[in-house]
């Protein structure tokens, strides 16, 4: 009996101290995780995780930086992109000591916007403030949305731009240097308000100015969006003053261009002048395989300048670059000019005429491929210690958001690439968007098989084993 009642108290203290190991062994990995990054992130495409640039970012921070989320944490559940959202923020805090989260429960605290009268404050908001620096995001601007018809709001989310979106932000607060850029207005001038978010998110303050009645002596970048109507010699005088700067040069402007644009003498004698030749008509690709769905006047460029290829995530991924205007280089270099070819269309792309008719046969197209796509047109000083650069495009299609947010395509990290390598920035966010529709573990069959074996097989038959084990211990105890 005396024998019974030891074994069960040692069976009993057992249990306890075991109870209590488990106890301790969660705590600590509990403190662990609050301290220290433990997730592990096995989707493809680590979405749930800080891409390289966050990290560097977060790394080379000297001041706190305060995230203020306006919402309850458990707002940011049920939806996976909620979900991954949430996720990339806490990652911020954990990977570095400067960054302090916070959400706030705004409905419940209605003085908080007190704190911020200059700013509209709405639930779901994002306060990023370093010092003075402050930039507020919405709810909506972490995410890329798309028309869906099915859908209550006619739109859906297709991908997530969190982290972009607020690694930008930080970024923005946390150098407190933002570059100056203006959208060229009153010359018919296309529109763009997925390029304007692009450049406003990578730390870029972004003005509508008109051509006739504005000034460009603040801005660092001016852009001109295939005008359809000619510019004055004054209005090019101006930009040429932009461009050069009191001799300080250092600015830099964007032309793009579109098949349907008329034949504009002054803008075309002006880029002659800095050694480009617009020609009239539609770039097609004959290629199927060098095309967007099989649309011919939807053609994939090539790189041909490695430098800037170089500077990708992948080269692999194109440029599109719908209804292009074709354009020819009229030399490489001269005096203090240069002109460089930085894409192409492919040699099995050609030219449709406007004026062609019906009955027009791309096989007989009287110019064909390979075409410039995109050039850097370039002004030096005399000391040749200064520039300003005009970055022409064959394509104003190709700022389009359905491209620009397009994880496939490389048109938004190309062209940020390129301001950054003209602006002599290098610290930039370049994070593309990610889509949750297709995300799944990051294994192999082979490792998913193993896995299973041990999650299904290997650890329970320790653990039976084990109780087995104990149980013939205590039959002959």
């Amino acid at each position: 009996m005396r024998h019974k009642i030891g074994n069960s108290a040692l069976f009993l203290i057992t249990a306890v101290l075991a109870i209590l190991l488990t106890v301790f062994v969660n705590g600590i990995f509990l403190i662990l995780s609050n301290r220290y990054n433990l997730q592990l992130d096995l989707t493809s495409s680590a979405v749930y995780q800080l891409d390289e640039d966050s990290m560097a970012l977060l790394h080379s921070l000297k001041e706190d930086v305060s995230i203020k989320v306006l919402a309850k944490e458990d707002s940011f559940e049920g939806n996976p992109y909620l979900i991954q959202a949430r996720s990339i923020l806490y990652q911020y805090e954990r990977q570095s000591p400067r960054v302090h989260l916070e959400f706030i429960d705004y409905i419940k605290n209605p003085g908080f916007a007190a704190g911020y009268p200059e700013l509209s404050l709405a639930p779901g908001n994002i306060l990023i403030s370093s010092g003075d620096n402050l930039r507020q995001l919405t709810l909506n601007e972490l995410f890329n949305y798309a028309p869906s018809p099915g859908s209550a709001s006619g739109t859906a989310v297709v991908s997530s731009r969190a982290q972009e979106a607020i690694s930008s932000a930080l970024l923005q607060v946390a150098s407190g240097r933002v570059m100056q850029a203006a959208l060229l207005t009153g010359a018919d001038t296309a529109q763009a308000p997925a390029l304007h978010s692009l450049l406003r998110d990578n730390n870029y303050q972004v003005s509508q100015v008109n051509l006739t009645t504005g000034t460009l002596d603040a801005f660092d970048l001016c852009i001109l969006l295939s005008p359809m109507v000619d510019l004055s010699l004054q209005t090019l005088e101006k930009l040429d003053a932009f461009l050069y700067n009191g001799g300080a040069y250092q600015r830099t402007l964007i032309i793009t261009q579109d098949a349907s644009q008329p034949h504009l003498p002054n803008l075309a004698a002006y880029l002659k002048e800095w050694g480009v030749s617009p020609i009239d008509g539609a770039v097609f690709e004959t290629s199927a395989s060098r095309t967007f769905s099989m649309q011919p006047f939807y053609p994939l460029s090539q790189y041909t300048d490695e430098t800037m290829r170089d500077k990708l995530r992948d080269s692999q991924v194109p440029l599109l670059l719908p209804r292009a205007r074709p354009f020819t280089l009229l030399f490489s270099s001269r005096d203090f000019q240069h002109t460089k070819e930085l894409l192409r269309f492919s040699d099995t792309s050609g030219v449709r005429p406007s004026q062609a008719g019906s009955d027009f046969d791309p096989a007989k197209a009287e110019l064909k491929g390979p075409l410039p796509a995109l050039a850097l047109l370039t002004r030096q000083s005399k000391d040749r210690q200064a520039r300003s650069s005009i970055i022409l495009s064959s394509s104003t299609a190709m700022l389009e958001a359905k491209l620009l947010q397009n994880p496939q395509l490389a048109n938004a990290e190309y062209l940020l690439k390129l301001l950054d390598e003209q602006a002599g920035r290098e610290q930039v966010m370049h994070i593309r968007p990610v889509s949750l529709a297709s995300a799944h573990l990051g294994v192999n069959s082979s490792t998913a098989r193993w896995l299973g074996i041990l999650l299904i097989a290997v650890l329970p038959g320790l653990l039976l084993l084990m109780g087995v084990g104990i149980f013939l211990y205590r039959r002959h105890q």
